[in-house]
């Protein structure tokens, strides 16, 4: 069993709005490079985060920070509900991002050590 400590980060905003899903994948970054478990939940807008092919003009893509901590392994998951709402599927989503629930994120909640919310 892996004994480092987790987190949970909960990503509830749109991309480039606001800056907020930015600092998320930012903070999730610098958690894996302290080698700490990290799953990220995709609630809300944030199921915006997910989606590929992402090429902003001005700013980082969200979806290749996603990819890449998804690639050092986070595990993300984004509500299937939310998605739904928004006509996403998980075919617009970036590899490696899987379609959860809400009973997905009480789990990530409830065994990780910390949890925010962006």
């Amino acid at each position: 069993m892996d004994k480092r400590r987790s987190i949970t980060i909960i990503i509830g905003d749109a991309p480039y709005g606001t800056e907020r899903a930015f600092s998320a994948l930012r903070f999730v970054l610098a958690a894996l490079l302290q080698e700490l478990n990290v799953n990220i939940f995709l609630i809300e807008n944030g199921v915006y985060t997910g989606m590929n092919k992402q090429a902003p003009a001005d700013y980082p893509s969200d979806s290749n920070l996603l990819i890449d901590a998804i690639g050092k392994g986070a595990v993300v998951k984004a509500c299937m509900p939310c998605c739904k709402a928004r006509g996403i599927t998980l075919d617009d989503l970036v590899d490696g991002i899987q379609m959860g629930t809400i009973n997905d994120l009480v789990g990530f909640v409830v065994n990780s050590d910390r949890t925010i919310f962006f």
